[in-house]
């Protein structure tokens, strides 16, 4: 990916994360203390977010266990092998990013309609859950960074352009980077089941 092209993924993660805010700042400002309610808006986009969620939630999961075929190839020398793995990885993020995307949109267009839900705790709480979500996009963000840096690095090692490419401080770096990429890619899935606690606590609220 250009450095524009992931200039302007940042930017549309910035943008949603704005909409989040002001969203929350609706819902505090028009709430009247109805009896429940859910806007037919709010339930749709929760459907396919819901949806989308489980689908990247798999695929981190995916990209943990390839991460650790990767770290395997890499240490026993078989840098061409990792390479390929690591290119393996690449293609499944072009996915992620698609389906974070797509996600993205979906919040948003739950935290808008986040002014018409009643009560104020179950607004609270919705604001919670898609809050957790906005996390599982800024860590795939992050994540697609770190696959590239990766891939960077093992192109210097196996084609040998790095002028050590077997040294230390390359091996350091191939480790920081794929325990960093295993971070982000388990705190999808904790992210995940954290954001569905919560909607079960929204269900509660809203009966």
């Amino acid at each position: 990916m250009s450095q524009n092209g992931f200039a302007r993924w940042k930017a549309i993660v910035i943008v949603s994360l704005g909409i989040f805010v002001v969203g929350g700042i609706l819902y505090a400002s028009t709430f009247l203390g109805e009896k429940p309610v859910v806007p037919k808006q709010f339930s749709d986009a929760r459907a396919g977010a819901a949806q989308t969620a489980e689908g990247i939630a798999s695929m981190a999961g995916d990209s943990v266990t390839n991460l650790a075929k990767i770290s395997g190839a890499d240490k026993a020398g078989k840098y061409e092998e990792a390479l390929n793995l690591v290119l393996v990885e690449v293609g499944r993020n072009s996915e992620l990013r698609d389906r974070a995307e797509v996600l993205s949109q979906q919040l948003g267009l739950m935290t808008q309609a986040l002014s018409q839900v009643r009560p104020q705790d179950a607004a609270q709480v919705g604001i919670q859950a898609i809050g957790k979500e906005y996390q599982i996009v800024q860590k795939l963000v992050d994540y697609n960074g770190l696959t590239y840096q990766l891939l960077d690095v093992l192109r210097g090692r196996y084609d040998g352009i790095s002028s050590s490419p077997t040294s230390a401080s390359a091996q350091a770096k191939i480790n920081s980077l794929i325990t960093d990429m295993n971070a982000d890619a388990s705190a999808v899935n904790v992210l995940n089941e954290e954001y569905k606690g919560l909607m079960t606590q929204f269900d509660s609220l809203t009966k």
